[in-house]
């Protein structure tokens, strides 16, 4: 009725919708004034997805969070009905190619941006035009080379960047021009090597290289001092460059299933080391030196049990005090 819909016009925080086709969507729901969350999601017919239409956001005046899944061929023209407030858009495509984006150009306030399985092939230039972006997520494109990253210098608040499982090969030496970046996921691609550049991007907290074909590491990487997590699991690395363990900030190490035949005494040098994860590897034996980890416990510690037992028994101890 009328009236409910006047009390929920003004009221209404957040709506999610599901259709089969977008088009189904009832109108009143480009009405509601209050909304500050729009989560949508349903199919453009065949003949309509390349136009990719929506209804006007006008009246929207308080949304800041906008999700489509769906199978865009562009980004809907009335995003730009809330480039004025919108901090967040997450576009999901399910595989369905995303082949304009212009409109992106003009949300200046725009925080987050997710285009998850999109189709890109290459970083999309309009997101370079975003100067509000902090955080930007490409998951499950055929990103093959991100040479343009270069252009992220422009986006100077970006702390996050997620490029996983993508097809990505390299890493370009410039990624060093990435000063504000805090985070860095580049898990399930296809590096073999990196560049000694990533040892300049001295923001770094986070780097997820997990899932790729690294067979060795540069010694650069000691140089980010500020990392507190580093995962490297599924790779094909043979052994750790000594000045790994000058990161002493690292709270997180994950080395799992990869091709390590030791691991360095140096370890000790991680002091707030709390996770450890070691499980898959070639490794004989652990070093002792693990008990001077201080905030290495057991439950913290990821890797088999006869190699545990191998520990002496003062140091398991050690790690096995709560």
């Amino acid at each position: 009725p009328f009236s409910s819909q006047i009390f929920l016009r003004d009221r209404l925080k957040v709506i999610c919708v599901k259709f089969e086709e977008l088009r189904e969507v009832p109108l009143w729901v480009f009405g509601l004034r209050g909304l500050e969350e729009l989560h949508l999601e349903g199919l453009f017919p065949p003949e309509m997805a390349r136009g990719a239409t929506l209804e006007s956001l006008r009246e929207l005046k308080q949304l800041k969070v906008l999700s489509l899944r769906s199978n865009a061929g562009k980004v809907p023209a009335s995003v730009t009905d809330v480039a004025g407030h919108l901090q967040r858009l997450s576009l999901h495509n399910d595989g369905a190619r995303l082949l304009a984006l212009n409109s992106l150009k003009k949300l200046a306030v725009l925080r987050e941006l997710e285009l998850v399985a999109c189709g890109l092939e290459r970083i999309p230039h309009a997101i370079f035009s975003l100067g509000a972006l902090q955080e930007l997520d490409l998951k499950d494109n055929h990103l093959r080379s991100i040479e343009e990253i270069l252009s992220f210098q422009h986006c100077r608040k970006l702390v996050t960047l997620r490029l996983w499982h993508n097809q990505i090969a390299y890493v370009p030496e410039h990624v060093r021009k990435l000063r504000s970046l805090e985070q860095l996921y580049l898990s399930h691609n296809k590096l073999e090597t990196l560049p000694t550049q990533l040892g300049q991007c001295f923001g770094l907290r986070l780097l997820d290289l997990s899932h790729n074909g690294l067979r060795s590491l540069p010694p650069e990487l000691g140089l980010l001092q500020s990392l507190q997590h580093l995962a490297l699991s599924y790779n094909a690395l043979e052994s750790l460059p000594d000045e790994l363990f000058f990161c002493h900030k690292l709270r997180t190490l994950l080395l799992g299933y990869n091709h390590l035949t030791q691991l360095s005494p140096d370890v000790a040098a991680l002091q707030a080391l709390s996770r450890l994860e070691l499980k898959g590897n070639r490794l004989e034996t652990l070093p002792e030196e693990l008990g001077d980890c201080k905030g290495l416990k057991k439950s913290g510690l990821l890797v088999e049990d006869t190699l545990y037992e191998g520990l002496p028994a003062e140091v398991r101890e050690k790690m096995e005090e709560e």
